[in-house]
């Protein structure tokens, strides 16, 4: 009987796991954090800021993103007029995603540990394969791969720096 409830802690992990990640779409949110840990101090993120002027950035932020740039000049006005308030706003984005995952969706997955609590670290353990899972996916399926994950704090940063600069106005 013993074997019977670890393999129903570990399905029941798989599966809530699976769902609640994918439904809810922690999994993106968890990518991001996990991306964005690298570029947490601020010479890694302006590196990562500075790297974003290249024109092909700029074409993909004219067929995906809703700022009004009107051509790449512009595109590098505006890049060079956010950065000083830049990596502010990047820490705070980055601090609120945090607190997000370990505020609700930390509690969310792993309550259901209590029903399996002589076997919690089977479910625990089918989380960690449903996010393995699902990060594949994200990472490998998904046609907006790593490479939005890269811009897309930058492409908020800017975006934010628009929308003070226009109620300023």
């Amino acid at each position: 009987m013993i074997g019977s409830m670890e393999y129903l802690a570990l399905s029941a992990g798989v599966l809530f796991g699976l769902a609640y990640l994918h439904f809810s779409q922690a999994i993106d949110w968890i990518l991001v954090v996990l991306h964005y840990m690298f570029f947490r101090s601020k010479e890694n993120f302006y590196g990562l800021y500075d790297n974003t002027e290249q024109e092909s950035v700029y074409e993909h932020l004219k067929y995906t993103e809703t700022l009004d740039v009107k051509d790449y000049a512009d595109y590098l006005r505006l890049h060079q007029a956010a950065r000083p308030s830049a990596y502010k706003r990047f820490r705070k984005y980055y601090d609120a995603l945090v607190k997000v995952l370990l505020v609700r969706v930390a509690p969310i997955t792993l309550l259901p540990a209590i029903l399996f609590w002589s076997n919690w670290y089977y479910y625990v353990e089918g989380l960690l394969i449903a996010f393995i899972v699902l990060a594949l996916y994200a990472i490998l399926v998904k046609p907006r791969g790593a490479g939005a994950r890269k811009r897309l704090m930058v492409f908020a940063v800017m975006r934010d720096y628009l929308k003070d600069n226009k109620k300023t106005k």
